[in-house]
């Protein structure tokens, strides 16, 4: 992250409300964060402490006049909601991406500052100490705002594979789960806005949806449902059965190819044409010294037949 420096501090923008207390609020992104210390002119670091980030007021990190604090907040940019500050004296609190997003004083009194509306797309945080004295930094946390959910989730079928893509959440930098019939099926959060599902039951109701994460693994509500249903494969084996005149019955196991081509040439000399005769292969059922082994069945003889798919 850029380092900062005193020049930088010039920057107020009255754009923060105070409002909700500490413990009803959601989406904390420091705790027991190292923070770096600098010293403020030239931007020497000095140390790191947790001090600051234990959760616990009691503990405090001493912050030397003109040095400062800075923390990481989301390398994908995700946006900000609110800030806390317990401190003994005002610090000045500064939001940056590669360059400064905006800059505020505030008095340390612990309560939660919320912004008027979120700040997007940071990814660092700096607590300049102004003053010429030692201020002791008792608490500090940043909150990321609550995950949107994405929308406009579609779905296409290619054999027994889905295809999924949806538009991304309006928080810049979310990461999604995907839902099959209820249960979450990604191993872990992706940043992309395509998933593809192999091997998909076929017979079965698919229903899948999406829903998006901030950095802390806040989940939001999920987006539109895409129902998928994927057919039985079509069977490619039969039995047909073949019942002849004089109570003869004949059983052939067959491939569907053989079945449709038997009805071909049925249906063909029932229209007047073709052999008087078919020859069916009895393939596993040949017994004896012989290569093949054919049943030859006669039209005029034929009663009626019928084909048994699996």
């Amino acid at each position: 992250m850029k380092k900062v420096g005193i020049s930088f501090m010039v920057l107020l923008l009255a754009i923060c409300v105070i409002v909700t207390p500490v413990f009803a609020y959601e989406g904390a992104g420091t705790l027991g964060r190292p923070m770096n210390v600098y010293l403020g002119q030239g931007n020497v670091f000095q140390t790191t402490t947790t001090l600051v980030t234990d959760g616990d007021s009691d503990t405090y990190y001493p912050l030397k006049g003109g040095w400062y604090l800075n923390i990481g907040a989301s390398g994908r940019g995700y946006p900000l909601k609110a800030v806390r500050l317990q401190s003994s004296g005002t610090m000045n609190i500064s939001y940056f991406s590669q360059t400064l997003l905006h800059s505020e004083n505030n008095s340390g009194n612990g309560e939660i500052v919320e912004f008027n509306s979120n700040l997007d797309s940071v990814t660092g945080i700096a607590l300049m100490n102004l003053s010429k004295d030692t201020v002791n930094v008792h608490e500090f946390e940043f909150y990321y705002a609550a995950p949107i959910e994405p929308t406009n989730l579609i779905g296409s079928l290619v054999g027994e594979t889905v295809n999924l893509s949806w538009t991304a959440s309006i928080n810049k930098g979310s990461v999604y789960n995907i839902y099959h019939n209820g249960v979450k099926i990604n191993d872990k959060p992706i940043s992309s806005t395509e998933y593809t599902i192999p091997n998909i039951k076929p017979g079965l109701n698919n229903t899948f949806y999406v829903t998006s994460l901030n950095p802390v693994d806040e989940e939001s509500p999920h987006s539109n449902e895409v129902n998928i249903f994927v057919e039985n494969p079509v069977a490619d084996r039969a039995l047909l059965t073949v019942h002849l005149a004089g109570g003869i019955e004949r059983e052939y196991d067959l491939s569907m190819q053989e079945v449709n081509a038997f009805i071909d040439w049925y249906e063909l000399k029932q229209a007047g044409s073709g052999k008087a005769s078919y020859a069916i292969n009895k393939h596993d059922n040949n017994k004896g010294p012989f290569k093949n082994r054919k049943d030859y069945l006669l039209f005029d003889r034929i009663l009626m037949f019928e084909v048994s798919e699996y």
